[in-house]
């Protein structure tokens, strides 16, 4: 009787081994797509990050461009200089 309990001890502890792995597993998976999702926001946001910093250079360039235009006294194509 004894080696039939211990059958079913080990068919038991085996389930269990076997509950406990496929945990582990779902565990696993969850955490590989957590992972790949905070990546893929990471690349997004970077992706948008540097769209919005190139918007951000050239507005500030075509301010400078306006600035200078606006002020007669840098822009030199527009009037010439006279020798005295």
């Amino acid at each position: 009787m004894k080696e039939h309990m211990n059958f079913y001890s080990e068919e038991s502890e085996n389930e269990l081994l076997m509950r406990e792995f496929e945990k582990i597993k779902k565990q696993k998976e969850e955490e590989h797509k957590k992972q790949v999702f905070l990546k893929f926001t990471i690349n997004k946001n970077f992706s948008d990050f540097e769209k919005l910093k190139e918007k951000q250079e050239e507005i500030e360039q075509n301010r400078q461009e306006s600035l200078l235009k606006g002020n007669p006294l840098l822009d030199t194509e527009s009037y010439s200089l006279k020798r005295r």
